[in-house]
């Protein structure tokens, strides 16, 4: 799709001679603001966005001695995916 921003295959990353921009993304509003403006980037840019998001203790819970803390950490990093889905639905054709 001409003028929109498109996510790149792993390992191909230069293959094609085109730009890529790389975006963190973390669980703060200020992530959502640095996506929109690298989309923004890479429509103008014709580049492929690569989302990152490094998984740090602040992702999981508080008490590690509950018993479902690794769901409770599951189900906060699966907020945070859904959360840049919703910014990039309808904007990239296709990502991972």
């Amino acid at each position: 799709m001409a003028g929109q921003p498109h996510s790149h295959p792993p390992g191909t990353l230069g293959a094609d001679n085109r730009t890529a921009l790389v975006v963190g993304h973390d669980r703060f509003p200020e992530s959502d603001h640095a996506l929109a403006v690298a989309l923004d980037l890479a429509r103008r840019l014709q580049a492929f966005v690569h989302v990152v998001h490094a998984v740090s203790l602040d992702d999981f819970p508080i008490d590690s001695d509950s018993d479902d803390w690794e769901q409770q950490a599951a189900n906060v990093l699966d907020e945070q995916r859904r959360t840049v889905e919703r910014l990039l639905a309808g904007i990239v054709p296709r990502w991972r």
